[in-house]
């Protein structure tokens, strides 16, 4: 136990290590990483704070030069005008000095340049450039002032040139500075963003680049200039979201964050490595601390249960395992404290009570399994008690409970009419109760069958009983069988039942699958469906219960339908007491040393006969070439040589005659088979009750004049028939007869002409 202790404490400890150490390694991480992020997006904060500084510090030296462009503009008309509007090139190139210039031009009124400080501007028309044209709308509202953003100009395309032009004054046209003004292009230069934010960095390692339409534009280094995001593994989803994410720039993990600015996007990233550096040194010493505190409360834990828990806990055991040997005068002693002391006085008090508990309920325990047990035995039938017709059918039943008593039962009887009926039925449950409500249900279904003929009826009416009073909630599985041996006719229901298993004379089994009703005892006002079938000679009907399809073996798995049917396929001979037999054996070869858990019922049924075939007609003389015919081709088929056959009819004609004049019919039913060299015929009619057997015999010394009209044509048949029997039941009349025949009689033969 100790072992067992340390090892549950050591697991114990483990987990609480590695919960601890896995928390915090989470939260120093996830602080790592907030802390990233916070740097990250302060550092693009102050990059773009610094372009909005550097813009609007442009904003104010644009709005100054332009002041300061059209001022020397002014001063140059000024000038001009002293000299009488006009100047040669060498002096606009000395006036470029006092202006501070690099371009003085004068256009006249057509929009000629007629004079310029650059000789090869001369004659230029200002009308064929649209950055020069602007400023002919000073030639037409002359009070106009132009001054323009520095930009490629002029006809070779000159650039970072401004331009300011004013109206020339005392004469028709207007004048022109251009210069390079260097001290805005610098602010330029500083208020754009792709100058800026790639200068600032974040962390040792980490930076920023921009990106526009998925391209990079500008980054530190330069390297990544003109490649697309998706080279350095940054999708355009990551690109343009504004979420954080991990890229490989400048071959390293990066953690990253996409911020949108004009039309372009500021990425700021910083290495991981960077990020986790500090978590990586507070985890190791974090580590070392935390082994050091577990170990200690391992050991500490583990001394105190071994001084205080595991040394009383073994003294019980030793005193336990006495008593659990069969011991019970033992006694449990541990009193090291007061929790001790009480668990070992109420042991000693249980096993004194469990002691006398004992001794009471095994004497009561015995005598009631005696009783249920002699109760179960005695309601099973003998199939030994069917001496009535037994050459007809063989049948076979066993049971087998997997306790003293069982919830299963099956029972065989014959009913009026010449039926057999023959149920076999599974009790929710096992024990005394099970065994008790199994005597309830047979006894029910026992007497319903004795006077109803549909199976279906039976088991409606047994549910009704059963549901009335049914406090316990226990219900049983039945399936009812009724055969009419003369016919072979075989109807049948279903109450939650296993399927039973049917084999014709040279067939295998196959599951005789039809609708299963609800269990008896389930639920008031249930219905069931009837089905019919006919059984012929050597034909065999197999029940069971679910203990055997239930059945497991060693590794829990179930006997099942298929080796049920298996094993009633490989048995050759098909008597019942063959068939349950192999089926016993297919259980044991595959359960082994598995204990039973369910009790397990057999029973099985096999024709020894061929059915009579049946034809029901209105009792009347136009049915009489039916019933002939009827007869001729089934004794036909059976057998019945045709003299045989003649006598018969000359049998049949009297006495259905007999019916149609005599009895006040309305219907007659006929039947007729071969059994065991006898041909015989069965007449039954709804009639008044009338046995023709009884009138008088003629005296057939008598010559035809001299005897009584009457009585000559039931004399002959008794005459020719072998057996005449007559009887009355279920309210109809029955007349029997039998004529022997030796088995391969020939027909004589016909005489020459």
């Amino acid at each position: 136990m100790k072992r067992i202790f340390q090892k549950r404490l050591f697991l114990f400890v483990l987990a609480a290590f590695a919960a601890t150490w896995g928390i915090t390694f989470f939260l120093q991480t996830k602080e790592a990483e907030k802390s990233a992020r916070k740097e990250i997006q302060l550092r693009i904060d102050d990059a773009k704070a610094e372009v909005v500084s550097n813009a609007n510090r442009l904003l104010t030296i644009k709005v100054q030069n332009r002041a300061d462009a059209a001022a020397k503009a002014r001063s140059f008309a000024e000038i001009l005008e002293g000299k009488g509007g006009s100047a040669d090139t060498a002096e606009l190139q000395r006036l470029l000095h006092v202006l501070n210039v690099d371009e003085l031009d004068i256009i006249d009124e057509n929009g000629i340049i007629v004079s310029s400080s650059v000789p090869k501007y001369i004659g230029y028309d200002m009308s064929s450039n649209e950055q020069s044209a602007e400023f002919l709308e000073i030639l037409r509202d002359p009070a106009k002032e132009i001054v323009q953003e520095p930009r490629a100009i002029g006809f070779d395309s000159s650039i970072e040139t401004q331009y300011a032009g004013v109206a020339a004054r005392g004469t028709k046209g207007l004048v022109q500075i251009g210069y390079s003004p260097r001290r805005l292009l610098q602010a330029m230069e500083m208020a754009d963003i792709s100058v800026t934010a790639v200068k600032f960095r974040i962390g040792l390692a980490g930076g920023i680049l921009l990106a526009r339409d998925g391209v990079v534009i500008a980054c530190e280094p330069p390297i990544y200039v003109g490649r697309k995001l998706s080279d350095i593994d940054i999708t355009e989803n990551e690109g343009t979201s504004r979420n954080f994410f991990d890229a490989v720039i400048n071959g390293t993990r990066q953690l990253c964050i996409s911020e949108p600015y004009d039309d372009m996007y500021i990425i700021g990233f910083l290495p991981e490595s960077e990020i986790y550096a500090g978590r990586q040194t507070r985890m190791m010493a974090l580590t070392m601390c935390l082994l050091f505190i577990f170990i200690a409360i391992f050991i500490l834990i583990s001394k105190l249960v071994q001084e205080v828990v595991i040394k009383g806990i073994n003294d019980i055991n030793a005193s336990l395992a006495s008593i659990t040997g069969g011991d019970l005068d033992a006694l449990v002693q541990v009193m090291t404290n007061k929790e001790f002391i009480s668990l070992s006085c109420g042991i000693n008090t249980m096993v004194g009570a469990l002691k006398r508990a004992i001794a009471e309920a095994k004497g009561r325990i015995d005598a009631e399994l005696q009783v249920a047990k002699a109760i179960q035995h005695s309601a099973l039938p003998d199939s030994g008690r069917l001496a009535r017709n037994g050459a007809d059918f063989e049948i076979g039943a066993e049971m087998f409970t997997a306790k003293e008593v069982g919830g299963d039962f099956y029972d065989f009887f014959f009913a009026e009419g010449g039926r057999l009926v023959f149920v076999v039925a599974d009790v929710s449950g096992k024990g005394i109760p099970a065994a008790l409500f199994m005597m309830k249900c047979k006894t029910l279904i026992n007497d319903l069958a004795a006077s109803e003929r549909s199976p279906a009826k039976i088991l409606a009416e047994a549910n009704e009983r059963l549901c009335e009073g049914n406090e316990m909630e226990m219900f049983v599985t039945v399936w009812l069988g009724i055969l009419e041996i003369s016919s072979g006719r075989l109807r049948f229901a279903n109450a939650g039942h296993n399927p039973p298993l049917l084999a014709r004379a040279e067939g295998d089994f196959e599951y005789l699958n039809g609708s299963s009703g609800l269990v008896l005892g389930g639920m008031e006002g249930m219905k069931y469906r009837e089905f019919e079938i006919r059984l012929d000679k050597g034909d065999a009907i197999f029940l069971y219960t679910d203990g055997v399809t239930e059945a497991i073996d060693g590794k829990e798995e179930a006997y099942g339908e298929e080796r049920l049917k298996r094993a009633l396929d490989e048995c050759a001979d098909r008597r019942p007491e063959a068939l349950t037999e192999a089926v016993k054996q297919g259980l044991r070869q595959f359960t082994r040393e598995e204990p039973q858990f369910d009790d397990v019922t057999l029973l099985a049924l096999r024709m020894l006969i061929r059915p009579e075939k049946e034809l029901s007609v209105p009792a009347v003389m136009d049915s009489y070439d039916r019933v002939v015919g009827f007869v001729e081709e089934t004794l036909s088929e059976l057998g019945c040589p045709t003299r045989r056959l003649m006598e018969i009819n000359i049998a049949i004609d009297e006495i259905f005659s007999n019916i149609v004049r005599y009895s006040g019919a309305s219907e007659a039913a006929i039947s007729c088979g071969v059994r065991e060299g006898a041909a015989f015929v069965r007449i039954s009619d709804d009639g008044s009750p009338y046995d023709p057997l009884q009138s008088k015999e003629p005296d057939v010394s008598l010559g035809c004049d001299e005897r009584e009209i009457g009585g000559l044509g039931i004399f002959l048949v008794k005459k020719t028939m072998d057996s005449v029997v007559y009887e009355h039941r279920g309210g109809r009349n029955i007349i029997s007869i039998e004529k022997k025949f030796a088995g391969g009689e020939k027909e004589p033969a016909e005489k020459d002409e």
